[in-house]
């Protein structure tokens, strides 16, 4: 693959990544309010549903 192919393919993984981070990010927040209230379990049912 020449440079011009490969860019746009580069741009849309790294796109996908920062995607895939945020969605992290927000599940972990709320896995962490969850369980600073005092609610592990629904930390971990937060956890467990996003990734099903």
């Amino acid at each position: 693959m020449d440079r011009a192919s490969l860019d746009p393919a580069i741009k849309l993984i790294i796109s996908e990544i920062h995607l895939k981070l945020d969605a992290a990010k927000r599940i972990a927040k709320a896995a962490e309010a969850c369980a600073t209230a005092g609610s592990i379990g629904e930390a971990l049912r937060s956890r467990w549903i996003s990734n099903n």
